[in-house]
């Protein structure tokens, strides 16, 4: 999981949509597969292929620019990939609440 990080700080600072979500995608998909629950491991999985096959790019949904709005995602997913490597369950269940729901416009500082 941490060469996913590692790819998305590269596309961070190569400014680079694209490879940014590449990675965020694997990143999911790796957090899927170590998911106790095969069913919906799999599930996941393959519905994020779906996703990712028909993305093109991201676009925050405000007048934020993609930078920033790429960085806090990355930032994100950073403190999650932490609380999974910590055992901190709730951390990793309250960054998975906020992953889910804040939307692009409220992204602020993660």
């Amino acid at each position: 999981m941490r060469r996913h990080i590692t790819a998305m700080e590269d596309a961070v600072a190569g400014a680079d949509p694209v490879a940014f979500i590449h990675a965020n995608w694997r990143l999911h998909a790796d957090i899927a597969a170590i998911s106790p629950n095969m069913l919906l491991s799999s599930i996941y999985t393959h519905l994020l292929d779906l996703v990712e096959s028909h993305t093109l790019s991201v676009l925050p949904s405000s007048e934020q620019p993609l930078g920033e709005y790429i960085e806090h995602r990355h930032d994100l997913h950073r403190a999650l990939v932490d609380a999974l490597d910590q055992r901190d369950r709730d951390t990793a269940l309250r960054l998975i609440r906020e992953h889910n729901t804040t939307p692009a416009s409220e992204d602020s500082a993660l």
